[in-house]
């Protein structure tokens, strides 16, 4: 964990308020993990004052080698944090403290890996679906949007996967919730990856009982002051106490967290 200034590579907005940016940070792209996060101060003058908590997207090399020296992060405004950050130009500097938090358990033993994104929440599991291609496993992503005209562009969708989508109103393969897809691709997988909305989180541990029971790690966004664990903000009331999303997390059981505390 350092803290370093990351020169800005690209920015790209794919869609209104969501942005791409390729960040050159090598001392921290090689270290960090897909599930991991990034403290990142989004404004000049310390305006806003404190950093904001974004999930590494993706890990790339500049050139033809195979160490990653620069990252991605793939994001939405909501905030004033976030529309300074989507402001950024190329060529900027961003202060960033990181890499931070537990990644993603991909066993090497998983040969069918089963990835549910709720809208960013693509964002994390873009690196973890490369990295499982990588290593030679079958990967479904299953991505839940809004709509047609929410839908990303096909060049930040990870390369290998199969991808089926649903959309709340049907614009887009299935219409529905993204959740209602997970039963039909969960026979024979060896393990799942889900993130979005706290949402989508309380329906998959309330179908829980009627999935297949394959391991489900979920990638837990909470309310950050430090990134560290010195201000317990990011509290997760869990099966073993109170858990920090910084240092324990973000990425957890789904079956560890008591979702009707949250």
């Amino acid at each position: 964990m350092e803290v370093i200034d990351a020169r800005v590579l690209s920015r790209e907005e794919l869609l209104p308020e969501l942005f791409f940016i390729w960040l050159e940070a090598p001392t921290i792209a090689r270290e960090a993990r897909p599930g991991q996060f990034l403290m990142v101060s989004c404004g000049v003058h310390k305006d806003p004052l404190l950093r904001r908590p974004l999930c590494v997207s993706r890990l790339a090399p500049m050139g033809n080698g195979q160490t990653p020296d620069r990252l991605a992060l793939l994001f939405s405004v909501r905030g004033r944090g976030s529309l300074s950050l989507g402001q950024c130009q190329t060529g900027d500097c961003l202060s960033i403290l990181g890499p931070l938090g537990k990644p993603f358990r991909l066993e090497r033993a998983s040969r069918k890996v089963v990835l549910v994104a709720g809208g960013t929440g693509l964002s994390p599991l873009g690196g973890l679906a490369e990295e499982a291609v990588r290593q030679g496993k079958e990967v479904t992503l299953l991505l839940g949007v809004e709509s047609a005209t929410k839908m990303f562009p096909p060049r930040v969708i990870p390369q290998g996967v199969r991808l089926e989508v649903a959309s709340m109103d049907g614009s887009m393969g299935h219409k529905g919730l993204v959740t209602e897809l997970l039963a039909a691709h969960l026979a024979g997988a060896d393990q799942c990856f889900a993130v979005g909305p706290l949402g989508m989180y309380k329906t998959l541990a309330r179908i829980r009982p009627s999935l297949p029971p394959v391991p489900i790690q979920i990638s837990l966004e909470t309310r950050m002051a430090c990134g560290t664990g010195l201000c317990f903000a990011c509290s997760v009331p869990t099966r073993q106490g109170l858990r920090l999303s910084c240092k324990d997390g973000p990425v957890f059981a789904l079956d560890e967290v008591l979702w009707d505390r949250l």
